[in-house]
């Protein structure tokens, strides 16, 4: 009677009480019972105790207890269905579990679909932590095939599409692939199909596809979008439920989001390449925000990883206004060096960490002088670089200019060079990775100012060379990415990848360039450039020696070799002063490199890029006597006369003439304009000789290239003679456009005196459509791709350019078009996709006589325009325009230009160089067979309005 009277009063309870009473030999069978019973208990209260305790016991069973595996199987579904595997711990214990399952040759419904949730758990918190030897790049591989496993089972598909939109998170972070940040908000929008509209997981999936979206748009460097989306995110989350657990997260969200996204309002950034160029000030409100972010850093229970993300956090919000406050400055690189402190030593944020505390230190050193902060801050930067290892690392130059900049305040000039030369190779990679021109052109956005900042590092080092290589880094980085995706199959082949070479074929063939998986596009892009890469596409190392012609610009040798080919004098970058001395930096054929600096040239004057560029009509639907409002032209003139006081002079006057004796006849000089200096009409600078305007074209010849790199293309490109098989395009009726009488009338001269042989598109005389066709974009865009537009293309239509628009960085659609037949378009962005995806069928000569078509639409120095891809795209001249020009001049500019070219054998450049100059002359000859409409009137020259907007690029 005592002895029951001890005893539990439940089954379970007296269960557990007998195990106890027994031998270890003999708890077997009884402990698999009490796991059983706790597990029965478990699926009827949904009780969280009894499930652990259930897994307890069973891991206290030995391995040949009979019907182990079956129960691992339960044990292991119930855990999955939970929803509470969150951290290494439960994860860990899942995977016993998994592990015990999937060796029984005959498992439970439903054991192997938790197997897989499970497996897909651990990845993600092996990315999450850090784990010795993750690789992103086979994670996402193996979630894919975990996926198929499920087979659409739910909640597991589910829970395997988040790990997945998890490892995409990171893999973009890693890589600097903006699709793949894209490809999450399309991973949700597939994962919502799956659901009834009516599951409580689709308000759940509302509320992430904001978040997806902020994040891409951040990614893209689109900050405002990204507020827009965290304020949206805010409201959904204000409309919940006080009891919806998602309300939890909120202050979470305000706390972390709400400093980041203040200094990037207020001035101060995150990104440690823009330091210096503003703080946030330090009021209550700041002081309140960054309190709350150090008090969700000290929550207790939190593990390593993610106490040291909110540290690293909280110290770099702190960092942001710490420039002109010391003690936050102080505080904040305290908790910065927590953070890397207590992250775990493979977690992927922490070169990050390092990164924000190096710099931290280097702001330190700045203002205080400390050479401790100088070494200590060197010395993070340094073991930040090399935790990344490669060029192919999204941090790669965001961690090198910083540390390039610590080594020159140290001294080591040399050093600081080399090491701001290799982080701008970064930037080239970044952009040859992204899938679109939106996505390039946000890849892009810093390049230019770190390309400007090294120049002139070494311009102050005396090293003239490098500062011409470092420019070149920074220019026309998206059309150099489209002129590397040409022949890459065969490229492939040539470098001993025929597999690799086949796959990229079917995957275009199947869905296009941009749509290519965002793994092989990864993989193809490393062979081409060198990079060794593991059997999952990770990159191991940077370039290999000799194989980074992919990523660095042209050297010195390179660029003589071609300016000889070319027959150019020199070529010219102009770099404009940003509160300093502006300077041109010169690269001669047949002498070493120079430069000049020009104490004048700083921006383009006020107004000019915004009253006389784009107040130009860009609209297609307004009319043809297009001309520069009063205003406008003043403005013109204006540009045209600083233009040659602060550059243009002292450039033929000094800077050329230590290169070339002026016995050699006019220069003629390759210009590379950096930024807003793209927009001016160089070769029309001007200024007054004895009573009237001398303009730069009357004295040397010019040029104009996106970059080195592809002039250097231009120059080894072959040959293609020109012929009377050409493509001529006349006002095509656009669809509610204005008519362009002069523009027909252009180009049916030019088809009727020049190219009878030639194909003309648009509309006759009479206004009816011509009979091989309208000239819509299919008619146009078919020609090019199929080899019979021949050897010389000419567009005379309207252009627009939307830059107003698109110089929000990553934005998407048509920045630039040509527009065409029946409201069609042909837009830059699918000129460069269509003309890059198959094999080249190159065009002799482009003539684009269309408003704005060699004005950018993504950046002054992406040069990126219908003009520059139709260059990308295998024309080796083209001619094109810089503002809206007008009508009636534009036609006796361009008839003349042809006449040059195909009467008198002038190779492009010299033709359009003695048709400007011909316009110029008042008692010009006008060639008998120039149609009268075409005529410009005698005695006069002509407005520099008509002339100065076009320009030539290539050969």
């Amino acid at each position: 009677m005592t002895q029951e009277r001890s005893q539990p009063p439940d089954a379970i309870s007296r269960t557990g009480w007998a195990v106890a009473q027994m031998p270890e030999d003999e708890r077997a069978p009884w402990r698999f019972a009490l796991c059983w019973m706790l597990e029965c208990r478990y699926s009827t209260g949904r009780d969280p105790g009894d499930l652990k305790a259930a897994v307890a016991e069973f891991e206290r069973l030995p391995e040949a207890t009979p019907g182990r595996r079956k129960l691992a199987a339960v044990l292991l579904v119930d855990l999955v269905k939970t929803g509470r595997l969150r951290d290494e711990p439960a994860v860990a214990q899942a995977m016993a579990l998994a592990d015990v399952v999937r060796a029984d040759p005959a498992p439970l419904a439903g054991s192997r679909e938790a197997c897989a949730v499970v497996r897909a758990l651990d990845l993600q918190l092996a990315g999450m932590n850090g784990r010795a030897g993750f690789s992103p790049q086979a994670a996402l591989a193996e979630l894919d095939r975990l996926e198929t496993e499920v087979g659409g089972m739910e909640p597991h598909s589910s829970m395997i599409a988040s790990a997945r939109l998890a490892m995409r998170h990171l893999l973009s972070t890693v890589a600097g692939d903006h699709s793949l940040a894209d490809q999450m908000s399309d991973d949700l929008a597939e994962f919502r199909k799956r659901l009834p509209p009516d599951s409580p997981a689709v308000g759940h999936l509302d509320l992430m596809d904001l978040l997806m979206a902020g994040y891409a748009q951040a990614m893209r460097g689109d900050l405002a979008g990204a507020r827009k989306a965290y304020d949206a995110i805010l409201d959904a989350m204000r409309q919940l439920p006080e009891s919806d657990p998602r309300r939890a997260q909120l202050a979470h969200m305000q706390a972390t989001m709400a400093p980041l996204f203040r200094q990037t309002q207020d001035g101060g950034v995150a990104d440690p390449r823009l330091r210096g160029k503003g703080s946030t000030p330090y009021d209550a409100t700041v002081a309140a925000e960054l309190a709350q972010l150090r008090a969700l850093a000290d929550v207790p229970g939190l593990d390593p990883a993610e106490r040291a993300l909110r540290m690293g956090t909280s110290g770099a919000a702190k960092m942001g206004v710490g420039a002109d406050h010391p003690p936050v400055l102080d505080q904040a690189i305290i908790e910065l060096a927590e953070a890397v402190a207590i992250s775990p030593e493979h977690d992927p944020r922490r070169p990050f960490y390092r990164l924000q505390l190096g710099v931290a230190r280097m702001l330190r050193f700045e203002s205080r002088k400390r050479i401790t902060d100088l070494q200590d801050g060197t010395a993070e930067l340094e073991r930040a670089r090399t935790a990344l290892g490669t060029t192919a690392h999204a941090m790669w130059t965001m961690t090198s200019m910083p540390l390039a900049h610590a080594y020159r305040l140290s001294g080591r000039k040399a050093l600081s060079r080399d090491t701001a030369l290799s982080g701008l190779r970064g930037h080239a990679w970044s952009v040859l990775l992204q899938s679109d021109a939106p996505a390039a052109a946000a890849a892009a956005r810093h390049a230019s100012d770190d390309a400007i900042d090294v120049a002139r590092w070494c311009v102050s080092d005396g090293r003239p060379d490098l500062a011409a290589r470092a420019l070149d880094m920074g220019r026309g980085l998206m059309l150099h990415a489209a002129t590397e995706r040409r022949a890459i199959p065969e490229r492939l082949i040539k470098l001993g990848e025929p597999g690799l070479a086949e796959q990229w074929r079917t995957a275009v063939a199947l869905s296009g360039v941009e749509e290519a998986p965002a793994q092989l596009r990864h993989r193809v892009m490393s062979v081409l450039a060198g990079i060794p890469v593991d059997d999952d596409g990770a990159a191991l190392d940077s370039p290999a020696t000799g194989s980074a012609r992919l990523l660095d610009a042209p050297d010195g040798p390179e660029i003589h070799a071609a300016l000889r080919m070319l027959g150019f004098d020199a070529l010219v970058y102009l770099v404009p002063g940003d509160g300093k001395n502006g300077m041109a930096v010169i690269v001669p054929a047949e002498d070493q490199a120079s430069t000049l600096l020009l104490p004048e040239l700083d921006d383009v004057p006020a107004g000019f890029l915004a009253d006389a560029a784009r107040e130009l009509p860009d609209d297609p639907r307004l009319g043809p006597d297009r001309d520069l409002s009063v205003r406008g032209r003043a403005k013109l003139e204006d540009v045209c006369d600083w233009a040659w006081r602060v550059a243009i002079g002292p450039l033929l006057e000094r800077g050329l003439r230590a290169h070339r004796a002026p016995a050699d006849g006019p220069p003629r000089v390759v210009l590379i304009p950096m930024r807003e200096l793209s927009a001016v009409p160089w070769h029309a600078a001007r200024r007054q000789v004895n009573g009237r305007y001398r303009y730069a074209l009357e004295q040397a010849v010019f040029s104009y290239a996106p970059s080195a790199r592809l002039m250097c293309d231009a120059a080894w490109a072959s040959d293609v003679p020109l012929d009377d098989s050409a493509l001529v395009l006349g006002d095509p009726d656009a669809g509610g456009a204005a008519d362009l009488p002069a523009a027909r009338a252009e180009a049916l001269a030019i088809h009727g005196a020049f190219y009878r042989q030639g194909v003309y598109l648009g509309r006759t005389a009479t206004g009816a459509p011509a009979a091989a066709g309208a000239g819509t974009r299919r008619e146009v865009l078919d020609r090019l791709l199929d080899g019979t537009a021949g050897s010389v293309l000419h567009l005379a239509c309207h252009g627009v350019t939307r830059r107003a628009e698109y110089e929000q960085v990553g934005a998407a659609g048509e920045s630039s078009y040509l527009a065409l037949a029946g409201g069609d378009r042909l837009s830059a962005e699918e000129l460069v996709g269509a003309l890059t995806a198959r094999p080249e069928r190159p065009v002799g000569l482009s003539v684009l006589a269309a408003c704005n078509s060699g004005v950018p639409g993504r950046g002054h120095d992406e040069a990126f325009s219908v003009a520059t891809a139709l260059l990308a795209g295998g024309s080796r001249t083209v001619v094109s325009t810089l503002w809206s020009v007008p009508d009636t001049p534009t036609s006796a500019l361009m008839y003349m230009f042809h006449h040059y070219v195909r009467r008198e054998g002038c190779r492009p450049l010299d033709a359009l160089h003695r048709a400007q100059v011909w316009m110029l002359t008042p008692d010009r000859r006008i060639p008998e067979k120039m149609p009268e409409p075409l005529r410009p009137a005698s005695g006069r020259e002509q407005s520099i309005d008509g002339w100065a907007g076009f320009f030539h690029t290539g050969r």
